[in-house]
Parts: structure tokens; C-alpha cells; sequence
């Protein structure tokens, strides 16, 4: 079984309540009231929280659902197939969710690196997001783990089938490959973002 819920929700509950919050903020500022804006980044925070829980554990525990559905079926070429899918499924929605992290992440970020060149950011505020981005990193790596793992034994399946027999999954394959290049993408951001307040 893969590691599953623990220190992970906590990174994505910490950047999901950061980006909601500032995403809060933003709609309350439309409304051109102090008391709006603060109340939206209270409302986003808790949205974000929810959404930062999800990146957080849940890729883990969809994966290890998975190898569950596919227990006893191993030798199924449909089994590994529908595995794919789902794995593929699961892994569009994760890095949608770490995209939206870094994205939301990049203005606060740059504040903080403008902040740090003045002289005017302190080592506290600086240590409080340098934390945030390496849990972050570091969760975005052991799901790199993961999907590179289930590639890995997808593609050991696929060598024991007669040549020609596995089109479809081929296809699937290619897909989680992309998205582990694009997962990959995302941790080396968030490692940059992290390098410009060091």
C-alpha cells in the first residue's frame, strides 16, 4: 500500500487555505470593501482548505483504491486497462489541483522575494513560506513516486503480452507518462519559487 493521508494533508491544506484565501480577498476587493475583503479570504481559506486536503492525501488513497479494484485481476488486460484509465483519471486531477497551487502561489511569492531584496521581510515570514513550499515539494515528489511506480509495473505487463495486443493500453501509458512530465514540470516551479526567497 502507498503512503496515504498524513503529512501531505497537512502541506496541501496549507497552500489549498492560502490560495482560497487570496482568491476570498480578491472578490471581496471587487466589492470595494475592507470588511467584503476580508471576509471573502475567510471564506476562501475554508474553500481552499478543502480543495488543499484533496492534493494533500487523496491521490494516495485513489491509487492504493485502485490496486485494490485491481487485485486478482492482474493477468486481465481490460483490468489493467480500466486501472490505467483510472490512474490517468486521477492524476489529470491532481496536477490541475498543483497548478492552481503554483499559480496562486507565484504573486505572494514574488512579494516576498521583492521584500527580501529591500531588506524588508523578515526571517519569520521568509521561514513560514520557504516550510510551505518544501512540504509542498516534497509531496508533489513522493506522488512523482507513485505514478512513476504504476507506470513502471503497467509497462512490465505490457512486455509479457503478444506484440500488437495492447493498443489501448499503450495509449493509456503515453497519457500518464504526460502526466508525470507534467507533474515533474510543477515540482521544478515550486523549487524555483522556493530558490527566489532563499
Amino acid at each position: 500500500m502507498l503512503e496515504g493521508c498524513g503529512t501531505g494533508a497537512l502541506v496541501g491544506t496549507a497552500g489549498g487555505a492560502a490560495a482560497g484565501a487570496a482568491i476570498g480577498a480578491a472578490a471581496g476587493d471587487k466589492n470595494k470593501h475592507k470588511q467584503g475583503a476580508a471576509t471573502g479570504a475567510a471564506i476562501g481559506a475554508g474553500v481552499g482548505l478543502i480543495a488543499g486536503l484533496f492534493a494533500g492525501c487523496t491521490y494516495a488513497d485513489s491509487l492504493n483504491k485502485r490496486y485494490d479494484q485491481l487485485r486478482g485481476k492482474e493477468s486481465d488486460l481490460n483490468a489493467q486497462i480500466q486501472f490505467a484509465q483510472g490512474v490517468n483519471k486521477d492524476s489529470i486531477e491532481y496536477n490541475n489541483k498543483l497548478r492552481a497551487q503554483v499559480n496562486a502561489n507565484e504573486e505572494n511569492v514574488a512579494e516576498l522575494a521583492a521584500k527580501k531584496t529591500r531588506n524588508e521581510a523578515t526571517q519569520s515570514e521568509l521561514e513560514k513560506e520557504r516550510t510551505t513550499l518544501t512540504k509542498t515539494i516534497q509531496q508533489a515528489e513522493q506522488t512523482s513516486t507513485n505514478l512513476q511506480g504504476a507506470i513502471a509495473e503497467l509497462k512490465q505487463f505490457r512486455s509479457q503480452r503478444p506484440a500488437g495486443s495492447t493498443a489501448n493500453l499503450d495509449g493509456e501509458i503515453a497519457g500518464l507518462e504526460s502526466q508525470l512530465a507534467q507533474l515533474r514540470g510543477a515540482t521544478q516551479s515550486l523549487a524555483a519559487q522556493r530558490q527566489r526567497i532563499e
